[in-house]
């Protein structure tokens, strides 16, 4: 697993906390990455580390700002009431920092399935 965020003390506490107490990982390796979803470059630099280390992105999630504001989780929550637009605005960094995430897996994605 390849993981990205700002918190650099945060991510390797994530690695850390996915060892076992005899220093074996649990269920596969974790290796972090600093990351700032605002710069392109530094999203760039996630996925590429993927890719030096497995050829392949298998599943990315991108949840950098991503934040409840109102009930999304309200357990009173229905296929009727969620028809209704939520009208929460996304912050355009966001929305930015998601399409450039969106394009790199599609095209790591096509990567791996072209060898």
């Amino acid at each position: 697993m390849i993981h990205g965020d700002w918190d650099e003390e945060g991510g390797q506490k994530v690695d850390s906390d996915l060892i076992t107490s005899d220093g074996t990982p649990m269920g596969g390796s974790s290796h972090f990455v600093k990351t700032d979803v605002t710069d392109y470059d530094s999203v760039l630099s996630l996925f590429e580390e993927a890719w030096k280390r497995y050829q392949r992105v298998d599943i990315a999630i991108s949840n950098a700002g991503i934040q409840e504001i109102g009930n999304w989780f309200d357990p009173s929550l229905d296929i009727s009431s969620i028809k209704t637009v939520c009208g929460t605005p996304v912050p355009p960094m966001n929305q930015d920092s998601e399409c450039s995430h969106c394009q790199m897996d599609i095209e790591t994605n096509n990567q791996s399935h072209r060898r």
